[in-house]
């Protein structure tokens, strides 16, 4: 069919070619095969940490777009946690039932190796919470997994994944109506709003978003600060060398990126926390030197937007670029704080809540 006239004004804008064509070439890094041998290994010594840890893996189904891969690490028997030190990890608090055991976290990472980037996340915070079940998701689409991977460079559709969500929690014990508290960074928030939005089979209790993606910020931004030029030795010494150069090039995470990442039904407004339980509770953990997205935009328009339910929405600006807060022991407390909040557990740190780093200038006269 001929394509209809422009109307007036059109600039001649023409739809986008598959690929990061918004700023140019943006080649894949085609890796040699030894590499994905390599990274296998990693991933097997990944999964050695885990067992030590107390976790055991489960796979829902042979396809990663039929069923998720988690690592699910049960909830400690009361006496259990008494032993190990009364007050830590839980205690008996929360709301997760008579027997105190806590609402089930589950742990959604970002881009780059699985788990394997993580354990400081994991074995500080996470595993504090001894009295409730705690689950890994493996995201295939995101972690860099070899090309024969089934479901390789692909996401879960949407609702595939809340439906999955919803299968593990009853796979592991839990009931129809239990509400997890989800714990996602970067690229993992995706997820983590879609299980934040209403649907028919999952209601979260509150969710902890760290170094999120999804507030104020769409694709063309991110891709143009993914697409800079290197600056040594700064770069090199923050990581993001390996990030722009090496981790989004490869092929895999670069077509999921490019062609699966539905961008559109992962940015969240102010208006969307709407779709939210009325007693959920959100906490998210910004960086200010984050050198993906401007993350001080993000952090003042969840201030200032009239939608957002500030007395539940914990915001904190604090030190560091994207994933600073995994070498900061303060930054992890804080994440710790955060979990608790989110859980019902814990009441908001306003004096870190109302941090320093978000100031409205003042008018000159």
């Amino acid at each position: 069919e001929p394509l209809p006239a422009p109307r007036e004004g059109y600039t001649g804008a023409s739809p986008q070619r598959p690929g990061f064509n918004l700023v140019g070439g943006f080649p894949t890094l085609h890796l040699p095969l030894v590499f994905y041998v390599f990274l296998n290994f990693v991933n097997l010594g990944s999964a050695g940490f885990l067992y030590l840890f107390g976790f055991r893996p489960y796979r829902q189904h042979s396809s990663a777009l039929q069923g998720l891969t988690y690592w699910h690490r049960p909830a400690e028997p009361r006496e259990a946690r008494a032993r190990a030190g009364r007050g830590r990890g839980g205690g008996s608090g929360g709301r997760g039932g008579d027997d105190g055991k806590l609402a089930p976290c589950i742990f959604i990472p970002g881009i780059g190796l699985g788990m394997t980037t993580y354990y400081t996340l994991i074995r500080s915070v996470l595993l504090e919470r001894r009295g409730g079940d705690l689950f890994l998701v493996e995201m295939p689409h995101v972690n860099m997994k070899s090309p024969w991977h089934e479901g390789w460079g692909q996401a879960m559709a949407q609702d595939k994944f809340q439906a999955c969500v919803r299968n593990m929690l009853v796979e592991r014990g839990h009931t129809e109506g239990a509400r997890p508290v989800i714990v996602a960074h970067s690229y993992g928030n995706f997820m983590c709003r879609w299980l934040m939005r209403e649907n028919p089979f999952v209601s979260v209790q509150g969710a902890v978003m760290l170094d999120p993606l999804t507030f104020l910020t769409v694709w063309p931004e991110i891709s143009q600060n993914i697409a800079q030029p290197m600056e040594l030795p700064q770069d090199l010494l923050a990581n993001r060398a390996l990030i722009r150069k090496v981790i989004l090039r490869e092929p895999g995470i670069a077509r999921c990126f490019n062609r699966h990442a539905v961008w559109s039904e992962a940015i969240m407004w102010d208006e969307d926390f709407g779709d939210l339980a009325p007693d959920a509770r959100l906490a998210a953990l910004f960086g200010r030197d984050d050198a993906y997205y401007d993350a001080r935009k993000s952090y003042e328009y969840l201030h200032r937007a009239p939608a957002v339910p500030q007395a539940r929405v914990w915001l904190h600006l604090g030190p560091g670029g994207h994933g600073g807060f995994l070498l900061d022991p303060d930054s992890l407390g804080l994440v710790a704080r955060m979990v608790a909040y989110a859980s019902g557990e814990g009441a908001r740190d306003r004096r870190r809540a109302t941090s320093n780093a978000f100031r409205p200038k003042s008018k000159k006269l």
